[in-house]
């Protein structure tokens, strides 16, 4: 994607960051200390850690729809041939 398109720095901070927050969710959040939620000071950082995270999974979440909206009408209209079925696609306003 990056190849293809030129991204904004902040949007591409903005991604790196999620992307960076989502690998320590899922590979390390329950084996650092940081994050220990047996102490005040884990719990703490934990939900500002999820709380961060969350407001960037909202963004997130429309620009991937909508590639995939995009993805969907362009196979819909280049991609298939007239005999074949076109995708359905359930349109969001």
């Amino acid at each position: 994607m990056q190849e293809a398109f030129d991204i904004e720095p902040e949007i591409k901070m903005a991604l790196d960051l999620f992307l960076d927050m989502r690998n320590t969710l899922v590979h390390g959040i329950t084996t650092t200390e940081r994050y220990d939620i047996n102490t005040d000071w884990g719990q703490r950082e934990l939900l500002a850690f999820l709380d961060l995270f969350l407001s960037l999974c909202v963004p997130i979440k429309d620009i991937a729809a909508s590639c995939f909206e995009v993805s969907i009408e362009i196979a819909n209209t280049y991609l298939l041939k007239e005999s074949d079925e076109n995708i359905p696609i359930k349109e969001v306003k």
